[in-house]
């Protein structure tokens, strides 16, 4: 009885202990079904999150971030600065379609009115003194505008790097040209007092310092090295050139030189210097190289009227003879 009764009571206590154990394999197998199931309901809510906002933290470097830089950049350009593109340091501007060509067109016209500026100065030259004047000043005008025209022209059509860079350094060097050009009819054509210190002397040291602009061009332009700095003293060269020649005016005047001559000749030179303000504005201003091509057309307008209309002929002018034999 007790051995059965101690049967009894160790199978009792083994089935209690398996049960117990099955329990417990049951709440394990069910934490791992749960811990499962939040395993799938996580990664399913990760990835409809994902899928919302793909990206939600980009680093500065990520295509999103330049594409929302890009369409930042085109959307600040509305209006009329739709017809600009953006100007990067230590880089030559490039135009727009539009930029390109009304700078072709503004120089073009210059083209005629040059030409017709040298046939109406020649016209009014009765003497080898003043068609020397009349020539050198015509040819330079139109050389100026032809050759500017012509730059824009290649760099609009992209015909190679080195036309690009050869007919940039005309377009600059033509400048310098123009500049002395403008200043020979006044030089050989009045009788200034000491005719040799102001004359002859004032023509050399305009066309040495227009030739030195030159090779500081050439330089350069040809060796790649044009940077701000070298524009800036260009442009230096430009206006120095153009001023120097107030240094002229009180002899000029002593020489019955008129007053409406001289004001012509300052508006001339402030159409020019009001000109070159524009002249940095590419990629600022829509146009602005544009504007200051029509701003050269204006100045050498004032110069070409007073030119013919006030030096050239005979009864506005006073001098009976020149640097240069008239005979």
């Amino acid at each position: 009885m007790c051995f059965l009764c101690g049967f009894r009571g160790g199978h009792s206590h083994a089935d209690n202990k398996a049960s117990s154990t099955e329990i417990s394999q049951q709440e394990q197998q069910q934490q791992q079904e749960h811990q499962s199931s939040s395993g799938v309901v996580t990664r399913s809510r990760l990835r409809a999150s994902n899928s919302a906002n793909p990206n939600p933290n980009p680093t500065p470097n990520s295509s999103s971030t330049s594409t929302a830089t890009t369409a930042t950049a085109t959307a600040t350009r509305v209006g009329w600065h739709k017809y600009r593109n953006d100007k990067f340091p230590g880089k030559e501007y490039v135009p727009t379609r539009a930029e390109h060509l009304a700078n072709i067109w503004s120089h073009a016209v210059g083209i005629l009115f040059g030409l017709f500026a040298l046939w109406d100065m020649q016209r009014n030259a009765d003497s080898r003194p003043k068609l020397v004047a009349a020539w050198t000043y015509g040819v330079s005008l139109i050389a100026l505008f032809g050759v500017s025209t012509m730059y824009h022209v290649v760099f609009y059509n992209h015909w190679g790097e080195f036309l690009t860079r050869l007919f940039k350094l005309g377009d600059r060097v033509m400048i310098f040209v123009f500049v002395a050009g403008s200043y020979t009819p006044w030089i050989l054509l009045v009788d200034l007092p000491d005719s040799f210190l102001w004359g002859e002397t004032m023509l050399t040291v305009i066309w040495s310092i227009g030739f030195a602009g030159i090779a500081f061009s050439s330089f350069f332009t040809l060796t790649k090295r044009r940077t701000t700095t070298v524009e800036i003293i260009e442009l230096g060269f430009y206006l120095g050139m153009g001023w120097i020649g107030a240094f002229v005016a009180q002899p000029m005047m002593a020489s019955g030189v008129s007053g409406v001559a001289l004001s012509l000749l300052v508006a001339g030179g402030l159409s020019f210097s009001i000109g070159v303000y524009f002249f940095r504005l590419d990629g600022i201003m829509p146009f602005g190289h544009t504007v200051w091509h029509i701003w050269v057309i204006i100045g050498c307008a004032f110069h070409y009227h007073a030119v013919c209309h006030h030096l050239l002929p005979s009864a506005t002018h006073p001098s009976t003879h020149a640097i240069m034999s008239s005979a």
